[in-house]
């Protein structure tokens, strides 16, 4: 086992440098680097072989050549293979067989020996080549099951996360709206504004949610294009901030912006969404009472939009993993949420050409920093 893993190895390695991608079918032309290595193989061997002329029989020169043609086909498929045999057996004549530098043959059974060397390092090379091929026939089955395996489970955590996620807020809505139908319970104005205002609020968690879930879809699939225009993002830091304000009395949410910052070309609904996301984060994981604070401001060309908390920040081994879709850090007291919402901001801001980062300490909270170029707003 452990020398077919490393024979896997070598060979993927050979593949990848001859231009040969081992998780396709084998190509109908042949890479010229592959090629390259053939040829240069039979001339090393050919080399080699007429310096130690005087101390090899013609059958042991014979042996070289066959496993050579046999690591080719192992390495590269029968064609290069059969190529090879042919090329090894003009080296055989030219170099090996009386009258040597020259490739006619002065005895019968010269003729015998090359013509079954030939046979038998054409029949064997295909031979090699084919189960070769088969066992990476395999080997792709065996990925494309566990990929298919690891799809399930990542379908199977999605719908475990999304179902508390989703349920919650229609559970609401329709207690909501069935309260307000009850035509024997009379509603003063202003309980009949609070319940709608529930369904509103509800209603805009549920648009969240399945947004989320649209934006991961198209962000894995690459169909994600911004819809980018020029937009105003005093407007849109503040246009978050209520928003984040509709979902929360327990944190207060404030907001600083540099002073005549400029439109700047992108995706509002987008954009919003990914500050939505991250101040969304900062309310579940930080304790009551804990600032919330957007900031928009620029550093010479590019502009930054800040979401910065003042709870208790995160552990280094919780940082490299926010950004993995499913994962979520456990708090208590906290919901978890679906465990996407930082994976999905990464995507639409690299969609935008920008980047996303994070830094956190025990005493000054923790800070999501998304910049994005002047280069987008051209």
């Amino acid at each position: 086992m452990e020398l077919e893993r490393r024979l896997a190895i070598l060979r993927q390695r050979a593949r990848a440098f001859a231009g040969m991608d081992s998780s396709e079918e084998p190509r109908p032309w042949l890479p010229w680097r592959a090629v390259v290595a053939s040829f240069a193989a039979i001339a090393l061997l050919t080399l080699l072989l007429q310096v130690l002329t005087g101390g090899l029989e013609l059958l042991d020169t014979a042996l070289l050549y066959l496993l050579l043609v046999y690591a080719i086909a192992l390495l590269f498929g029968s064609t290069l293979a059969a190529i090879a045999s042919i090329l090894a057996f003009l080296a055989l004549d030219f170099f090996s067989i009386p009258p040597r530098h020259s490739l006619e043959i002065e005895t019968p059974e010269h003729v015998v020996a090359l013509l079954v060397y030939f046979g038998i390092a054409v029949v064997t090379g295909r031979l090699v080549a084919t189960e070769a091929d088969r066992k990476r026939q395999i080997e792709r089955e065996r990925e494309r099951s566990a990929m298919l395996a690891q799809s399930d489970e990542l379908k199977s955590a999605l719908l475990a996360a999304v179902s508390h996620e989703l349920r919650t807020p229609l559970a609401t809505i329709k207690a909501s709206s069935s309260a307000l139908l009850n035509q024997r319970v009379t509603w003063d104005a202003e309980s009949r504004h609070e319940l709608l205002e529930v369904i509103d609020e509800e209603a805009d968690r549920l648009e969240d949610v399945v947004g989320n879930l649209l934006d991961l879809s198209r962000i894995e699939g690459g169909a994600l294009r911004p819809n980018k225009e020029w937009c105003d993002i005093e407007e849109l830091v503040q246009d978050v901030a209520a928003r984040l304000k509709k979902r929360t009395s327990d944190h207060p949410i404030e907001v600083c912006l540099d002073p005549d910052l400029p439109l700047f070309y992108l995706d509002y609904v987008e954009i919003a969404q990914v500050l939505v996301n991250l101040g969304d984060n900062a309310i579940k994981y930080t304790p009551d009472g804990t600032l919330v604070r957007l900031e928009a401001r620029l550093d010479g060309e590019d502009l930054l939009l800040v979401v910065h908390d003042d709870g208790p920040g995160l552990p280094s081994d919780e940082l490299e993993r926010l950004f993995e879709p499913f994962w979520r850090a456990e708090r208590p007291g906290k919901s978890a949420g679906v465990g996407i919402g930082l994976t999905i901001s990464r995507g639409l801001v690299e969609a935008h050409g920008g980047t996303i980062g994070v830094e956190s300490a025990a005493d000054t909270g923790t800070t999501f920093t998304v910049r994005l170029p002047k280069d987008g707003t051209e």
